[in-house]
C-alpha cells in the first residue's frame, strides 16, 4: 500500500511539471526518469537550515507569480516571471529595479555577458535582448524538452531531463554531447568554472567535475529541501541563488568550504 502511494505521488508531482500551461505549447510525451538510490553523498534532514559546507545568505519573495528562473548580473538579480513572460531586475535585497515583457517565453534562461538565451520545454533557443525583450535571433537544436541552459564562457549548454547534455556556439553550431549521472528528474544546472552543479526532483544537489565525474552529492543544501517542487539555480561564483516556483521564495546559498 505505502509502494502504491509514493508512486501515485511522483507520478502526480511529473505531471504537475509537465502541464504548466506555458510548457503545454512545446510538451511531447512526458518521458518519467526513475531515481537511482542515494548511493553517494550524505542525505540530509528536509530543513531549512544550511548543510555542512554551506551558510545562508539573502532571502526574499520574487516579484510577481510564477517565477521560472533566475540570473545573478553584476549587482542585481533577474528573475523570470510568470512562467518566463517577463523580465523583472531587482537588487540584491530583493527590491524591485524594472521590468520587461519578453518576446519570447523564457522558461530557463542563460546569460552570456551579452544577450538573455530563452528555452522554453520545446528544442528552440531565442538569443533575446535583456533591455527590450526583443528576440534577436534564434535557433533549432537536437535536444528535445529542454529542461535547462547555461554559459559556461565560452559555450552554451542545454540539458534534458535524463541529464543528457549538447553544446552550441552563439550561431546555434553543435560543439559537443555529453551526459551526467540520473538521479531523477534533471532540472536546471549551473557552471562552477570548469565543474557543474545539476539540480533532480527528487531534490538532490549534484556537483560534477570537468570530465562530469560526480563529486559530491547532498539532498539538502540551504533553501534546496525535499518540500521543493520545482527550482532553478544560478552560481555567482561564491554561492548558489536559488527560486522555488511554487513559493516565489529565492534564497542565497554560500559555500564556505
Amino acid at each position: 500500500m505505502i509502494g502504491f502511494v509514493v508512486s501515485l505521488a511522483a507520478v502526480f508531482l511529473i505531471y504537475f511539471l509537465e502541464t504548466r500551461p506555458s510548457r503545454m505549447r512545446n510538451a511531447a510525451e512526458p518521458v518519467q526518469a526513475t531515481p537511482t538510490p542515494a548511493a553517494q553523498g550524505s542525505v540530509l534532514p528536509a530543513t531549512r537550515q544550511p548543510a555542512a559546507g554551506w551558510k545562508e545568505g539573502v532571502s526574499f519573495t520574487a516579484p510577481g507569480s510564477l517565477p521560472s528562473d533566475l540570473l545573478r548580473v553584476g549587482e542585481e538579480v533577474w528573475i523570470f516571471t510568470e512562467e518566463g513572460k517577463k523580465l523583472a531586475r531587482v537588487n540584491l535585497k530583493g527590491k524591485m529595479l524594472s521590468e520587461t515583457p519578453l518576446e519570447a517565453v523564457c522558461g530557463k534562461a542563460a546569460w552570456d555577458g551579452e544577450a538573455v538565451w530563452c528555452a522554453n520545454m520545446g528544442a528552440e533557443v531565442s538569443k533575446v535582448d535583456p533591455e527590450t525583450g526583443k528576440v534577436l535571433e534564434k535557433f533549432e537544436t537536437d535536444t528535445e524538452r529542454i529542461q535547462s541552459i547555461a554559459w559556461d564562457g565560452k559555450s552554451l549548454w542545454l540539458m534534458g531531463q535524463r541529464g543528457d547534455l549538447a553544446s552550441y556556439d552563439r550561431t546555434g553550431k553543435p560543439l559537443d554531447n555529453s551526459r551526467v549521472g540520473s538521479y531523477g528528474f534533471a532540472r536546471d544546472l549551473a557552471f562552477k568554472g570548469d565543474e557543474l552543479w545539476v539540480v533532480y526532483i527528487p531534490p538532490q544537489l549534484a556537483l560534477f567535475d570537468a570530465n562530469l565525474k560526480l563529486v559530491e552529492k547532498t539532498d539538502a543544501a540551504c533553501g534546496l529541501t525535499k518540500g521543493v517542487l520545482d527550482y532553478s539555480i544560478d552560481w555567482d561564483g561564491e554561492s548558489l541563488w536559488y527560486v522555488d516556483f511554487i513559493s516565489g521564495q529565492v534564497l542565497q546559498c554560500i559555500l564556505v568550504n
